[in-house]
Formats: C-alpha cells, sequence, structure tokens
C-alpha cells in the first residue's frame, strides 16, 4: 500500500483493482482479519484517499478502514498507562482526522517527530535527523520573515 502512496503522489497511474486481493473469496468484501492489522489499516486510509473519480473499491477500502480504525480507537483506552497503545491512539486519531493527503506536509513531519520519539526503540540516529531538518527550515522560514519585514518597513 505504501507503495501505491509513493506512486500516485508522482502521479504515476496505478489501478486500484490491486486492492481486490484484500476482498473476501466472494469479492464483496473486505476480509475480516485485514481488521486486525491496525498498522495495515492506517496504511490502507491513507492510500484509499489516494481515488480518483469512479474507484468504488477505493470508497469501500476508506469505509472498511475507516470503521474499523474508529471502532479500535474506541477500545482502547486512552487513558492507560501503556504507552504503546496511548502511541498508537494518537496516531489513528491523527491518520482519522487529517489523511497525509489532506495535511501539510512539514505539519505533519512536526506530528510524525513528536510521535515518534515517544516510541520505545526508535532510531535516536534518525529522530535527530528528522528534529535537524525541522530546524533547519524553521531557521530558513525565520530569515525569510526577517528580510520580508526589513524590506516592508521601509
Amino acid at each position: 500500500m505504501m507503495m501505491m502512496l509513493v506512486d500516485r503522489f508522482t502521479e504515476y497511474n496505478i489501478y486500484a483493482d490491486i486492492f481486490n486481493q484484500f476482498k473476501n473469496e466472494e469479492g464483496t468484501t473486505f476480509k475480516e482479519e485485514l481488521g486486525k492489522d491496525i498498522n495495515g489499516l492506517m496504511s490502507l486510509y491513507e492510500a484509499a484517499f489516494l481515488q480518483t473519480h469512479g474507484e468504488t473499491i477505493l470508497e469501500e477500502a476508506v469505509e472498511f478502514a475507516g470503521d474499523n480504525l474508529r471502532n479500535y480507537y474506541f477500545r482502547v483506552d486512552r487513558g492507560d498507562e501503556d504507552d504503546d497503545n496511548r502511541i498508537l491512539s494518537k496516531r489513528i486519531a491523527h491518520v482519522l482526522e487529517r489523511p497525509l493527503r489532506k495535511g501539510a506536509p512539514r505539519h505533519e513531519q512536526l506530528f510524525f517527530i513528536t510521535v515518534y520519539e515517544q516510541e520505545k526503540g526508535h532510531n535516536k540516529t534518525l529522530l535527530n535527523l528528522a528534529k535537524l531538518s525541522w530546524n533547519h527550515l524553521q531557521s530558513i522560514y525565520q530569515q525569510e520573515i526577517r528580510g520580508i519585514s526589513k524590506y516592508t518597513s521601509r
């Protein structure tokens, strides 16, 4: 599903029929076992939002994944002391509220940095690189704002 996200973001035409493999034998609904893989559901939900007009299978995927994610979100006790459940709840809420396609890339970057930092066993080098990238871009924005304000104050 991640490949579909990449392909659609780069405007490579990929057919939605590949999602038929995730349907049951009769081809009427998505397989029940898909509803148990939360990370897979989040990927399916994100990928399905890259639909074009008339791709009914992707509309079904949005509905299926969204329903399962909402059910899981409300089953998990968000006040739970378990960090993994809390982090997963944040990610699910974020995906349901604003799929990647509908969010601003830099805003999404900041969200994922803060969530990834809370995950157990995160890669410290990768996290530091992401923070460095974020801070570097913020520095560039600040310089541009200073330049604009100097120009307009004349």
